[in-house]
C-alpha cells in the first residue's frame, strides 16, 4: 500500500525507497493493481502530478521490471493512457526505455 501511495504521489524518492527495500521490486509491481485493474505503470500515465515526478517514477517502475503495454480490465495500457493524455515526455520515456518506437 505504501508503494501504491508513493506511485500515486509521484515522490519518486519514496518509490526508489521502497523499490530498494522490496524482497523482489518486479512481483511488487505486478501484484498491486487499483479496482480497475489499473497496474501502478497506469497509475503514473493517469496521474496529474507534476511532470518531472511522473517522468521518473515511470524511469524507476520500468527499470524494475513493469511492463508499459499490460492492459486493465478495459484494455488499455499505461502507453495508451500517455497517448491519451498527450503525455510526451512519458511517451518519449516509454520508446526510449522498450520496444515503443
Amino acid at each position: 500500500e505504501q508503494l501504491r501511495s508513493a506511485v500515486g504521489e509521484c515522490d519518486v524518492g519514496r518509490v526508489a525507497r521502497l523499490l530498494n527495500f522490496s524482497e523482489d521490486p518486479r512481483e511488487a509491481l505486478l501484484s498491486i493493481r487499483d479496482e480497475d485493474g489499473r497496474s501502478l505503470a497506469q497509475m503514473v500515465a493517469d496521474s496529474d502530478r507534476n511532470k518531472e515526478g511522473r517522468v521518473g517514477v515511470m524511469s524507476l517502475l520500468i527499470d524494475n521490471g513493469a511492463d508499459v503495454d499490460e492492459g486493465d480490465f478495459y484494455g488499455n495500457t499505461a502507453y495508451i493512457r500517455a497517448s491519451a493524455n498527450a503525455d510526451e515526455a512519458l511517451l518519449a520515456l516509454m520508446r526510449q526505455k522498450t520496444k515503443h518506437s
